[in-house]
């Protein structure tokens, strides 16, 4: 089949498209296979733009976390999921750079923690009185100046326990500025909610960082 120009360019901008969103520093030469990823991109920045109100088609999975003396059952870890009509399950690792790019992260986190608040007691019956719940949130929620107000807010809907909870927050966070991390987290802290670090040593390591951060 000939190539014309027209369709040689709009080639030329899908992989040049494929190439920005894969964030690629090599060579990209156009494949069909760009088109279809391309689309379901498109296709799932609509429907989470859809999703925002709602979040009804996010479920909230509950991974046990074991202590290495007494093999005892201390916390559950929220692992959150996407469910589509349209392309099934969807994992993290797809949709959360998508809420991100969106500018979703706060709302987000925040329907994330609310949505296990509602299930906490569903979680006391499984694993008894006490048990904590760790949620990760993006380090783009530290940048807002209410994601902390938010959280306290929904403490109090729901007559949480802010010792229960644990905010788990990675390492990308010291980008943003130690000083400010730290006045972003001040009001959850004093309310006994707890602070960890996950993941590091993924990203950006720094060791000099971790006295200052308050976790």
């Amino acid at each position: 089949m000939d190539e014309t120009i027209e369709s040689g360019y709009q080639k030329a901008q899908v992989a040049l498209t494929y190439a920005k969103y894969m964030e690629s520093e090599k060579l990209v030469a156009y494949d069909e296979a760009f088109d279809q990823k391309i689309k379901r991109t498109s296709d799932l920045k609509e429907l989470l733009k859809k999703e925002v109100e709602v979040w009804n088609q996010i479920r909230v999975y509950y991974q046990p976390q074991i202590t290495g003396k007494s093999e005892t059952i201390t916390c559950v870890e929220a692992l959150s999921r996407w469910y589509t009509d349209r392309y099934g399950e969807i994992s993290p690792l797809e949709f959360i750079p998508i809420i991100e790019e969106l500018h979703l992260h706060e709302t987000f986190s925040l329907a994330v923690l609310e949505r296990t608040m509602m299930e906490y007691s569903a979680l006391v019956q499984k694993y008894g009185n006490g048990i904590r719940v760790a949620v990760n949130i993006s380090p783009a929620c530290l940048l807002s100046h209410t994601f902390a107000y938010e959280v306290i807010r929904l403490l109090k809907k729901y007559q949480f326990y802010p010792e229960n909870l644990t905010l788990e927050i990675t390492e990308d966070v010291v980008i943003e500025g130690v000083d400010t991390v730290n006045k972003r987290l001040l009001p959850l802290r004093s309310m006994g909610v707890k602070i960890s670090l996950d993941d590091f040593g993924t990203g950006f390591s720094a060791l000099s960082y971790l006295p200052r951060l308050e976790i």
